[in-house]
């Protein structure tokens, strides 16, 4: 039982209810190490009874492959992974825009009557071809049952980084955000020192951008996504 995070709670169980009623859309969750990012998104999908959650985990050693998140959430669904071999060689972009499709598929139809979730977890870690991906869902995937919470650091994503700009993308200049305090110091026991406090998990709700200001390859695929599955029309993207 997490204590002290019910304005939290309330932003990730508004993300679930988005999605379950077929918007979906974005929480980020940001912090310093340690803060409780991971556990408070793992609460929330513990609390999204009936999801499918998928998660993907980015790692930061020698041995991860490109687009390794992604990888695993694929895995969850049972769908052959992709590989950032596949958008090279002669083809370049359009191999490129056609793997993104792929995934953005993937977790559009994973939810079929059920909200889907999808957790991706230490963005700050990405390899560059996951966060072009992350970009590329940002402009195209939603409106769609499917709910994103993204946790990352922070203090380790450097202002013209990549990660920077995938994030911006995400959370759109002028959104509602929900800003977590910090806790009070609360009571001490006998003989111990006061410890510096950290700062508590902000938490930002995604908004996304309204069809004219897409790109023109975003725009389109969101058009077909949507009309495959019959969803609303853009604004039905944006979270209150």
């Amino acid at each position: 039982m997490l204590v002290g995070r019910d304005a939290e709670l309330a932003v990730l169980d508004s993300l679930t209810a988005r999605t379950r009623a077929g918007a979906g859309g974005v929480v980020l969750l940001t912090g310093e190490p340690g803060v409780g990012k991971t556990r408070l998104a793992r609460a929330a999908t513990e609390r999204a009874v009936g999801a499918v959650v998928s998660w993907g985990a980015c790692r930061e050693s020698e041995g991860a492959p490109p687009l390794w998140p992604w990888t695993q959430v694929l895995r969850r669904l049972g769908v052959p992974p992709v590989t950032a071999g596949a958008a090279a060689g002669a083809e370049g972009a359009a191999a490129r825009y056609r793997l993104y499709e792929q995934v953005a598929d993937a977790l559009a139809q994973a939810a079929g009557d059920r909200p889907h979730l999808v957790v991706i977890d230490d963005l700050h870690r990405a390899d560059e071809a996951s966060l072009r991906l992350l970009g590329y869902l940002g402009e195209t995937l939603w409106p769609a049952p499917v709910g994103m919470i993204v946790t990352y650091r922070d203090t380790e994503v450097a202002p013209a980084s990549l990660a920077a700009e995938a994030i911006a993308g995400l959370a759109q200049p002028g959104q509602r955000r929900a800003m977590a305090g910090r806790r009070g110091p609360g009571p001490r026991r006998p003989g111990r020192a006061a410890r510096p406090h950290r700062r508590e998990p902000a938490v930002h709700r995604g908004k996304h951008r309204a069809a004219d200001q897409r790109s023109p390859a975003g725009r389109a695929a969101a058009q077909r996504r949507r009309g495959d599955q019959g969803t609303a029309g853009p604004a039905a993207a944006r979270l209150p």
